[in-house]
């Protein structure tokens, strides 16, 4: 087991126990704790929070999500948290909008305007079924692609959403660090488009109304935001003002740098 898999092992389990406990906790408090801790065990993680943040309005998202694995190539998604509900219709919080629009929509779109993968993360004390075939004892934090979620709960019209129908179409966030499939290959890259072909086929279909693929949606040239922020030991004081252009809508970005992984 890496090192990258304990740790998201450890703080998707904290998660898991803490919506038990405590089953009102909100998504916003789940995610600053998750991905702080993550970057504070792990320190080829970088984790930073921005106070000019419009709420989702314009982006759809919480947070961008960088894999580093060169200075020359990079896999960018943009991610929604939502908490999915034990033995509930979670419907509404999936089909939510804002200024009349489907947030799915805006976070698919968006993201693709900048040539980015969209993708939910959802927090949950669900023992259902995930995508690969594992209940999800021990865990708290999934992940699916956004096309998926919006075809298979949205588009179709109003229906109940389980909890159980949300966790089939998601994979355990460790499983990024604990799955075989990301490792394999001659570079990083391969097999990370390995298991994003094997798990989340449609994540790369070219908008929510078309069959069209883009093979490369996500990965993109490293840009100068984020090689900044792996080369900094402490994120300078100036980078928020430096870089508002590129970060405008977002409210945190998590860096990890894949460069040195096998």
């Amino acid at each position: 087991m890496t090192k990258p898999c304990e740790v998201f092992s450890e703080c998707t389990a904290y998660v898991k126990n803490w919506i038990s406990k405590q089953p009102e906790v909100g998504e916003e408090s789940i995610t600053d704790w998750f991905l702080f801790n993550i970057s504070e065990k792990l320190p080829h993680i970088k984790y930073r929070q921005f106070t000019r943040y419009v709420e989702g309005r314009v982006t759809g998202a919480d947070w961008e999500w960088w894999f580093v694995f060169s200075n020359s190539q990079s896999f960018a998604t943009r991610v929604q948290a939502k908490k999915i509900r034990l033995n509930k219709d979670n419907y509404s919080g999936l089909a939510h909008t804002t200024q009349g629009t489907l947030q799915v929509d805006k976070l698919i779109k968006n993201a693709r305007t900048k040539g980015m993968a969209a993708f939910y993360a959802f927090y949950t004390n669900s023992d259902s079924q995930t995508l690969c075939n594992r209940n999800g004892k021990g865990y708290g934090v999934y992940w699916s692609e956004a096309n998926k979620v919006r075809t298979d709960f949205i588009q179709k019209g109003r229906k109940k959403v389980s909890d159980s129908d949300v966790l089939s179409i998601s994979n355990p966030i460790e499983c990024l660090f604990c799955c075989p499939l990301t490792f394999k290959g001659q570079n990083g890259v391969e097999g990370f488009k390995n298991y994003l072909e094997s798990y989340f086929p449609t994540y790369n279909e070219q908008d929510v109304n078309s069959n069209i693929r883009s093979e490369n949606l996500g990965f993109l040239k490293t840009p100068n935001h984020i090689s900044t922020l792996l080369e900094s030991k402490e994120i300078p004081d100036w980078y928020e003002s430096e870089f508002r252009n590129r970060i405008e809508g977002i409210k945190s970005i998590l860096v990890i740098d894949m460069r040195k992984e096998k």
